[in-house]
């Protein structure tokens, strides 16, 4: 619904993700998803390959979260 609502078309599942970070960084040439123990690392990793997508370097962080561990007793 999310990805409808931002314009998408057609959305797809492209990754899936538990006890770690992932980020999502596009540019108008394409997108990257990258994974990282915390949201920087994945935040780093994902613009570092959207940067190298193309001539145009707008990238920027489109969408980031965490699925953290929890604790279960």
């Amino acid at each position: 619904a999310d990805c409808r609502a931002k314009g998408g078309s057609p959305c797809k599942l492209e990754i899936a993700y538990d006890n770690e970070c992932v980020t999502l960084a596009a540019d108008n040439m394409g997108y990257s998803i990258n994974t990282g123990n915390t949201v920087d690392a994945a935040n780093q990793l994902a613009m570092k390959t959207c940067s190298a997508i193309g001539e145009h370097h707008d990238c920027h962080i489109y969408y980031s979260a965490c699925s953290l561990p929890v604790r279960i007793q």
